[in-house]
């Protein structure tokens, strides 16, 4: 069972429990993964409650340890939802894989803390997969907030990478396409992990995400695992919902330290490098990084060499290259 088999939970958690959220009536759970959230998780629970109010969906939080309060503010004000609160980070992944001990429900929707699904949406989504017994994920049409509808794709591959590197535009398999609200579905290879729906079941069976990736390339190393398995994976424009990116630091006003931008690049391609290299074999991984991190820095030579007035003293940004995630231990292991 996946229960016992690899959750990677790094200290002790302690559970909500005041009031009994479950019900076999209930179609699916809302898994939402916090961390500094406090600006965003009350919209995002907000849009939610109708789904559980009438009693056909479930909502399990699980915050990262984070110190400004948001899991206060989620035990506070929504005693409906399950708060898991994890003694530390786990990042994205693993704070999924421990929130899913809590579900129940025969499907999962896996929700940022920035994004939001209402009752309709949710439904469409329910009626698509119960009746597409082949379909193991689904997305919906999703507003990026300042971005437009974001789109469903090609999954990324070594030479994918090596071409977009190099300037070529790769003819892709069913290529990229927007999710435009209203759109007939359509299958697809990949779908944003803002918002998406998987079978309860897949996912166990999957064992979940891969603990390794702490944030980056997570639902893109699932997308592949469920094809993989067989399943299709399919865009719904009928069922809607809104990703309000980055609209927490907006509104308090933060901008991001040299500091940060190297720790999300580290992240970045981190995990780029290990999904690739878990997928595709690390001398085609190792090739893609290669010609990727070439091409970065003659950009940024080129860019250097247009600004010569304006860029002095700027550094290029910071990037590791072929490195992976450290290795996570698993609760097994104890």
């Amino acid at each position: 069972m996946f229960q016992r088999s690899r959750n990677n939970i790094g200290g002790q958690n302690n559970h909500n429990d005041t009031i009994l959220y479950m019900s076999e009536s209930r179609k699916v759970t809302a898994l939402i993964v916090t961390y500094q959230s406090i600006e965003t998780i009350g919209h995002t629970l907000d849009a939610f409650y109708p789904a559980f109010e009438c009693g056909y969906a479930s909502c399990v939080v699980v915050d990262n340890a984070s110190s400004d309060g948001t899991a206060e503010y989620v035990a506070e004000r929504y005693p409906w939802v399950k708060l898991i609160r994890s003694t530390e980070n786990l990042g994205f992944g693993r704070g999924n894989n421990l929130g899913f001990r809590s579900v129940e429900t025969p499907l999962l929707l896996l929700l940022n803390p920035d994004a939001s699904i209402r009752l309709d949406g949710l439904k469409v989504l329910v009626e698509f997969l119960d009746s597409h017994p082949k379909v193991g994920i689904v997305g919906p049409s999703t507003w990026a907030i300042d971005k437009g509808y974001q789109s469903a794709g090609s999954l990324l591959t070594p030479m994918r990478l090596i071409r977009a590197s190099l300037g070529f535009v790769a003819r892709r398999e069913g290529g990229d396409r927007v999710i435009e609200p209203g759109c007939e579905p359509f299958q697809t290879t990949w779908i944003c992990g803002a918002v998406f729906m998987i079978r309860s079941s897949l996912f166990r069976e999957l064992d979940g995400f891969d603990p390794r990736y702490f944030l980056y390339y997570e639902e893109t190393d699932l997308c592949l695992s469920t094809l993989r398995k067989g399943y299709e994976i399919w865009a719904v424009g009928e069922a809607s919902s809104e990703h309000h990116c980055g609209i927490s630091a907006k509104r308090s006003g933060k901008v991001m330290t040299s500091d940060t931008h190297a720790m999300v690049n580290k992240h970045y391609f981190e995990s780029r490098y290990y999904y690739m290299r878990k997928n595709f074999g690390w001398l085609s991984a190792a090739a893609a990084e290669l010609v990727s991190a070439i091409m970065g820095w003659v950009r940024w030579q080129r860019k250097k060499f247009r600004q010569r007035g304006e860029s002095q003293g700027i550094k290029p940004p910071k990037r590791p290259i072929m490195k992976l995630p450290k290795q996570v231990k698993l609760i097994d292991e104890d």
